[in-house]
């Protein structure tokens, strides 16, 4: 698989969580929820898709707001996602 297509399934990856989230938590007026936290591994490649969709404001374009956290292992990037800290996460990357 090359470089280009792991970026980008990364990406759709990375939507569809964030969508299937804003689907599934309604806040108390019935607005849907608009901000979610997203773990990654900054020293991961295929990263790049999502932090090239913060800086050119495709959430916002969406009305979602996203939030990063970076984790350096992936233990505590799994554990985080398991607990709640964060909503989704991009474990694919390559280092």
């Amino acid at each position: 698989m090359t470089q280009r297509r792991r970026i980008v399934i990364t990406a759709i990856l990375i939507i569809a969580v964030a969508l299937l989230w804003l689907f599934l938590h309604e806040t108390e007026n019935g607005d849907k929820a608009v901000s979610i936290t997203i773990g990654y591994r900054p020293t991961a490649v295929v990263d790049l898709a999502l932090l090239m969709a913060i800086e050119r404001g495709d959430f916002e374009k969406e009305s979602l707001s996203v939030s990063l956290k970076p984790y350096g292992r992936a233990d505590l990037l799994i554990a985080a996602l398991k607990s709640g800290q964060i909503d989704g996460s991009e474990l694919g990357g390559i280092s």
